[in-house]
C-alpha cells in the first residue's frame, strides 16, 4: 500500500554510476523526552551543589571520584595512560594517582556549577597570576590577540571565567556542543556568564 511504499528503501544512482540505497531516517520518539529529563536532573543537582559551602565540594569530589574510579572501563583507560606517561612508577603508585585523577575530574563540574553567577567568589577564590596580568596588559597595549592552548589539567572552565574577569579582554572559547540541546544551552549560558563568546568546534 501507499504507507508501506513510503517506508521502502529508495534506489539512488551516484555520480560513479553505482546504485546506492537511501534508508529512511531512524526515529527516536523518546530521545527528546530523555534529554528533557536529563536537564531537569542536572538542574536539581546544580541547585543542591549551590547550597553547599565551597569547602564542602572537596570531600564531595572525593566521594564522586571514588564512584568514577570504580567504573572498570574508565579505570583501565586512566591506568593505561599513566603506564605510558610514567613507566617508572609502580603499579600501586599509578593506582593512587589514578584515584586522585578521578577526584579532580569530579571536582571540575562541581566547582563550575558552584561558581556560576558568583563573580565576587570568582575574584576572591580563584587566583589571577601576575604573569597573566602582565601578559594581558601588554597585549592590550600592543593591540594584539592571545591564543590560549590549554590541556585538560586543572579546572579549565574556571580558568576561562577568571581570565575574562581579570584581563577585561574579549574572550572566545572553542567548544564541542553537547548532544543534549537542553544541557548544551545551560552550559553555554554558564560559559557566557562573564561575557565570553562561545564558538562551536565544527568549522572553527
Amino acid at each position: 500500500g501507499a504507507a508501506s511504499a513510503a517506508q521502502a528503501p529508495v534506489a539512488m544512482s551516484s555520480e560513479e554510476g553505482v546504485a546506492e540505497v537511501s534508508r529512511p531516517a531512524r526515529r527516536r520518539p523518546f530521545r527528546h523526552a530523555r534529554f528533557f529529563l536529563e536537564m531537569l536532573l542536572v538542574r536539581a543537582v546544580i541547585a543542591g551543589i549551590r547550597l553547599l559551602p565551597h569547602r564542602a565540594l572537596f570531600p564531595l569530589a572525593a566521594v564522586v571520584g571514588g564512584f568514577l574510579y570504580a567504573v572498570p572501563q574508565l579505570r583501565r583507560v586512566i591506568l593505561a595512560n599513566l603506564a605510558v606517561a610514567f613507566p617508572e612508577m609502580s603499579v600501586a603508585e599509578r593506582h593512587r594517582l589514578a584515584r586522585r585523577n578521578t577526584t579532580a575530574m569530579a571536582l571540575i563540574p562541581l566547582e563550575f556549577a558552584w561558581f556560576m553567577g558568583r563573580p565576587e567568589a570568582i575574584d576572591r577564590l580563584i587566583e589571577y597570576s601576575e604573569e597573566c596580568r602582565v601578559l594581558a596588559e601588554r597585549c592590550r597595549t600592543e593591540r594584539r590577540a592571545l591564543i590560549w592552548a590549554t590541556p585538560h589539567l586543572g579546572n579549565w572552565e574556571l580558568a576561562g571565567l577568571r581570565f575574562r574577569r581579570g584581563s577585561g579582554m574579549p574572550f572566545a572559547v572553542v567548544v564541542r556542543p553537547l548532544n543534549n540541546p537542553w544541557l548544551d544551552r545551560m552550559l553555554r549560558r554558564a560559559r557566557e556568564s562573564e561575557g565570553s563568546r562561545i564558538i562551536p568546534d565544527k568549522g572553527a
